[in-house]
Formats: C-alpha cells, structure tokens, sequence
C-alpha cells in the first residue's frame, strides 16, 4: 500500500510534465529540435529570405531581403545560434531617393576602414556606406547599376573580393533569362571600373555568389522559380574570377520534408576548412513563408562540393568569442612544438617573439608583459596595453603588429582590437582581428603579423599556421 502511494502523485506529475512541455513546444517557447549544442533550423524566425552571412568585429552578421515595408536588417550571433535583430540598416523608403520599393538580396564587404552594403530596389542595385555592421549606412544617391543593361536584370548583388585586392560585383535574376552580369568596382567600392561583362552559366539563374578555395573560383547560383519546389541551388568552377565556367552540378534540392532550398550563402569559419551554407527553403509544405537554415557543407579530395544534407538540427554551436579576464597583467607565450621559450614583446616599436628566461633583462621582461583591457573598439573583445608604455597598445598596420598610441581615430581602435577563440589547435587562444575576420596574430621568422591561412604570401599556408596562431596567457615577467 505504502509503494502504491507514492507511484500514484509521481505519475500523475509526469503526466502534467508531458502536457507542459507540449504546450510549451506547440506555443513557441521550446524549440525540439534545437539543443545548447547545435542551433536549430530556421536559425532566424519569421519570413526572411536571401541571406548573405558575413563575420565582422568579432560576430557573425546575416543580411536578408527587405521584408519589414522595404527596410532591411541586420541579424548578429557570436555562436551561429543565438540571433539578434540589431534593427533597420536602410530604409528604402525613406533614405533611397531613386527607388521606394523591392527591397531584395542584399550582400555586405568591409574595406577602407568603411562597411558597404550593396542591395537591390525597384530592379536596380545599389550600394549605401555604412559605420558598422549595424549600420547607419549612407546611400550614394544613385544607382550603381540601373535596371536591364544588356538584358541582365539587376538584381541580387554580390561582392567578392579577391586576393590582390581587386572587387568584382556579381548580380542578375530571372528575368535576365539565364543572364549574369560582372563589373569590377574600384577602390571606392563606389564606383564602376571598365565595362559590363555578361555571362550565362549553364542552369543560371539569380543569386550569384563567389568563394575561394585552394586557389580554384567557385561559383554557385540558384536555379528554378523561387515560389517553388524546383528552386535549387548549382555551382561552376574556375581559375579566374572571370570565368569561363566549368559546371559541376547541384549543391541543394528539394527533399520529402523541406523545398524550394535557394538563395544562399556560404560561410568559412576563420582559420580552418570547415564550410556552412545559409539559405531559405520552404518549410511542412508551407508555401507562404520562406524560412533561413544553415547547415554543414563539405569538400571532396578532388574539390568538389558535396550534396548538402537539410537538417532541422541545423549545426553545431560555433562562438567566435572566448572571455578573459581584463585589466590584469600577462605574458603571452608561442605554443608552436620548439618555439614555447619564445613570449610577444615590443621591440622599437614592433612586435616580435623572442626567447624570454628568468636572467633575460628587466626592460625584456617589461616590454613582455601587457595589460589586457577591454577592446578599444569593443568591449566585448580586448586590446593589449604595454607595462612599460602606458597607453600604448599593439595594432596591425599593413598587416605588421606595432606598438602605437592611440590617434584617436576609429580606424586605429579597431586595428587594436582582438576577439579571443578558443586556440585554432585545440588549445589555449586564438586572437582574431576585429576588422579583417580571417586573420589572426600569427609569428613568423620571430615577427608578429595578423595572417591567414589562405592568402598572398608563402608564410600563409605551410602546415604550421594552426600552432603558430595559438597562445597561452602566462603569468606577467614583470608583475
């Protein structure tokens, strides 16, 4: 008697549990298929389509079409799963003065110590110049590219920047029947450099978008009408940015579950192989709303991208952040196998390793040992302040760390901040730059650069890059 009382109230509590929990999923309050380790699909919630994802000081920013009465808005994570409506980054209608509705697809590139945000309206693109990632952005007053040159509608504007520097503005849409257009942009980022190039990839059909990968251009497009299942997404290759273009086949398709996948985007996280694919899809047959996913994409030894795979899951959790104390004094040590006798100091005005021992000098131990503050430019990443220059802080110019004090320019708080990651090589921490995402603070022949592992010169491949961006934070050699 005694056991069946108290089974009684701890089935009847289950039961109650069931229920709140169904109605806490069917309310909204509880995503199931989303967990504290991976970040669930739709990533964004409501009607959003035409997503660019991009990383800037230290977040992940996601830049859908216009759907909020033509005003676009820019969506920011530190972890690919947590999502913050940073609000209106341009008002079509109030702050475009040649254009006041079809605000669509628009793309985001940092350069200059500038954000530009290239969008289409009223079948034209456009390009406004921004502050931050968030904006305000500043539209030029004029098309960049007006409606129907050479038959190619202007529509869906993507930029790619490549190694050497040079831009190339991507667009074109159905109505352009098959029909792709390229401009190279000139350092302004504002302006046109020599004639339209028109091209018609096999299968094309809006949605450009252009990467990188081990020195071979990729280019993949959506395919299909977007108001349904046939909408899907195909890609070509290259070795020129230019073309001519090589077909490969299709990236993603419509399955049982979910349809009309397109409109996409693709994502390298920094200093790594490791590729994701943001795009909108159809969701449970509903044709009303489109719907923002993400999901893994995957290379093949010959270089090939695989088939993507639509999960509801959607991909592991990824922060782009790691906290540290502040405002303490440490050392910072190499890791590289061979090289951990070295630690970062300033050495007349540069950054530089060099072996540090406890009979290396005083003013060594000195210029050895930084204060880690909060990020001149962000709280929320860190800037190294010297022991022995106060209000002095390391900062990349040209690539180069120096040891700087403050102009009081924008720029140089932002060249002198650093977001920390957990160390590309499993350990220790990583220090991305704020305002050039794929870099980090790399040694090399005993001097300090932000570098990546994909870039111009010799240094930025060889199989050491992982260990040689990796540190350990170490007690100070001058408390």
């Amino acid at each position: 008697m005694k056991e069946r009382s108290i089974r009684k109230p701890f089935i009847l509590l289950f039961v109650v549990g069931i229920v709140l929990f169904s109605m806490m999923i069917g309310s909204g309050l509880l995503v199931p298929n989303a967990s504290a380790a991976t970040t669930g699909n739709p990533i964004l919630p409501g009607n959003q389509a035409d997503p660019s994802i991009k990383i800037f000081e230290g977040r992940y920013w996601i830049y859908p079409s216009g759907f909020d009465n033509n005003r676009f808005h820019a969506w920011s994570s530190t972890d690919l799963s947590h999502w913050v409506d940073e609000g209106v980054i341009l008002d079509v209608g109030s702050q475009v003065s040649w254009a006041d509705t079809r605000a669509w697809a628009p793309d985001m590139v940092y350069r200059n110590g500038k954000y530009y945000f290239y969008f289409a309206a009223d079948v034209q693109i456009g390009v406004a110049v921004c502050d931050s990632p968030k904006g305000p952005c500043t539209d030029t007053g004029k098309p960049l590219v007006p409606a129907g040159l050479s038959g190619v509608e202007s529509i869906d504007p993507m930029v790619f920047i490549d190694d050497d520097g040079q831009a190339y503005l991507y667009y074109g849409g159905s109505a352009g029947q098959g029909k792709m257009g390229i401009y190279r942009l000139n350092g302004d980022m504002v302006s046109l450099n020599g004639g339209q190039i028109v091209q018609t990839p096999l299968n094309f059909t809006e949605a450009s978008w252009v990467h990188k990968r081990n020195g071979v251009y990729y280019l993949s497009y959506s395919n299909g009408c977007y108001c349904d299942s046939s909408y899907n997404v195909q890609y070509a290759t290259s070795s020129s940015p230019l073309g001519p273009w090589t077909h490969r086949g299709t990236i993603l398709s419509s399955n049982d579950v979910y349809k009309g996948p397109g409109h996409h985007a693709f994502l390298r996280y920094p200093g790594s192989d490791d590729w994701y694919i943001v795009y909108h899809r159809y969701e449970n047959n509903d044709f009303s709303q489109r719907k923002v996913a993400i999901d893994r994409m995957f290379y093949g030894a010959n270089g090939t991208i695989q088939p993507v795979t639509m999960t509801s899951q959607g991909v592991e959790t990824r922060p782009l952040r790691t906290s540290l104390t502040t405002n303490v004094f440490q050392s910072i040590q190499v890791t590289t196998p061979g090289f951990t006798d070295n630690f970062i100091r300033h050495r007349d005005g540069l950054g530089v390793t060099t072996v540090m021992n406890a009979s290396s000098p005083l003013l060594d131990k000195q210029d050895a040992t930084f204060k880690i503050v909060p990020g001149l430019a962000d709280a929320g990443c860190y800037s190294f302040e010297s022991k022995n220059y106060p209000g002095h802080y390391l900062r990349h110019s040209s690539y180069r760390i120096h040891l700087d004090a403050p102009d009081g320019s924008r720029l140089f708080a932002l060249d002198a901040t650093f977001c920390a990651q957990r160390g590309l090589s499993g350990s220790g921490i990583s220090f991305l730059s704020y305002n050039y995402p794929d870099r980090y603070i790399r040694h090399i022949n005993g001097e300090l650069w932000i570098a990546s592992n994909s870039g111009l010169y010799s240094w930025d491949n060889p199989a050491s890059y992982t260990p040689d961006v990796t540190w350990a934070l170490v007690s100070p050699w001058a408390p």
